[in-house]
């Protein structure tokens, strides 16, 4: 069940950072990227914690790798249509 949470964190990031990089300068859908980046950053330190498996741990640092780039580009669109 981690695993199956984990990859679909994972494969909603990455849709949503290649949305941010093709879309420039657009604040469109983002409180749901928001609780998405940062549900996923809580959900993969919890099971970081947990250390289950080798591959679960694997998957959960670039589940949180992928959730802290997803963080850096909507405080990077944010800044931008703001200022």
């Amino acid at each position: 069940m981690r695993i199956i949470i984990l990859s679909l964190l994972l494969t909603i990031n990455i849709i949503f950072i290649f949305h941010d990089i093709t879309q420039s300068l657009t604040v469109s859908f983002l409180s749901i990227r928001i609780i998405l980046a940062f549900l996923s950053f809580v959900l993969a330190i919890f099971l970081l914690l947990l250390r289950v498996n080798k591959y679960i741990t694997l998957l959960t640092i670039i589940t949180l790798l992928v959730s802290i780039v997803h963080i850096a580009f909507i405080a990077h669109s944010v800044y931008l249509y703001i200022y």
